[in-house]
């Protein structure tokens, strides 16, 4: 998505169904406040938060933890302008910033551009136009390359709803390349394994009403497209986090189809084609949050919903 998808390597993807998580609150009130939608990554041994809205407007800070508690702000007017929605990674000695709006309310501006920083504070220019058409979330991946998913089509017109939606990719961030799904797709997550790409997720748009509610597919992206689940356990979600960690995929919280499953649950995958509903989520039932693999524990921070989604927890 992430909006929000962190960098991912996975040595082995099996049918096995993953260990469940145990939660545990490790800041009420982190620094950088309540925020929806930032861009989230793992750099430099650090966890990085940038951007994201506490209300209409987004905000241009980024800051920093070596440990998920105390937290630096490392500039408060980054290069890259108010932004939430974005995609944010880590790649190739640098941290990237990928699309996204300036605005969760009222008439937005829509970016299709791309940053990069080696330090995340000084940030520079590297593509503009990455997507060809507007549409203002993003979740973004990394390994050899980096993928942008594009997301949300509000703030366009409604014949942009029914088009594919779009990846794009990028071996070095300036030059893109763009390549139409076989789905429209809103507001879900990407993460990268050994399999290729995966989206997982999110709300697929088609002509008058019909699937208009999140959509419950799971997709692999390696060159070509393939559908791995039509209706994973998960269920119709979207505005997830989604992350890999410990050799297993997980996903937590987000929207769901008119409460069709508990937005509080953790569900699990060790190949992304069949999900196991793992217990409970007692970081929340965030929505447009993050989630990152880091330390050795999963850490579930920023996003909207309940009280937990101003605070940070881990999961191990």
């Amino acid at each position: 998505m992430s909006r929000r998808a962190p960098v991912l390597a996975v040595s082995l993807l099996c049918a096995c169904t993953p260990p469940g998580l145990t939660f545990t609150k490790l800041v009420d009130a982190p620094p950088f406040g309540t925020r929806h939608f930032p861009g989230c990554a793992v750099f430099d041994g650090k966890m990085w938060i940038s951007g994201g809205a506490p209300g209409g407007d987004a905000l241009a800070d980024v800051w920093s933890s070596e440990d998920g508690t105390k937290w630096t702000r490392v500039t408060d007017s980054a290069g890259f302008g108010r932004r939430a929605g974005h995609g944010m990674v880590a790649f190739d000695g640098k941290l990237w910033v990928i699309g996204g709006t300036n605005s969760l309310g009222g008439t937005a501006m829509v970016y299709r551009d791309a940053w990069s920083s080696e330090d995340g504070k000084t940030w520079t220019k590297t593509a503009d136009g990455v997507f060809a058409s507007l549409r203002r979330f993003v979740s973004a991946a990394a390994d050899d390359r980096i993928y942008a998913m594009q997301g949300d089509s509000e703030a366009v017109n409604s014949d942009e709803k029914t088009k594919p939606a779009q990846l794009a990719v990028s071996e070095d961030g300036k030059k893109w390349t763009t390549v139409d799904a076989p789905f429209t797709w809103m507001e879900g997550s990407a993460f990268v394994g050994d399999a290729g790409l995966l989206v997982v997720g999110g709300k697929p748009e088609t002509v008058g009403n019909e699937g208009v509610w999140p959509g419950a597919g799971v997709w692999r992206y390696d060159g070509n497209w393939k559908q791995l689940a039509d209706k994973a356990e998960f269920g119709r979600r979207s505005f997830h986090q989604a992350v890999h960690y410990s050799g297993s995929f997980y996903v937590l919280g987000g929207d769901c189809y008119y409460g069709e499953l508990e937005q509080w649950a953790v569900f699990g995958s060790g190949s992304g084609d069949s999900w196991t509903k793992l217990g409970s989520n007692d970081s929340g039932d965030r929505k447009g949050g993050c989630a990152l693999d880091f330390d050795g524990k999963l850490f579930a921070l920023g996003g909207s919903g309940g009280e937990e989604s101003g605070q940070i927890w881990t999961g191990e």
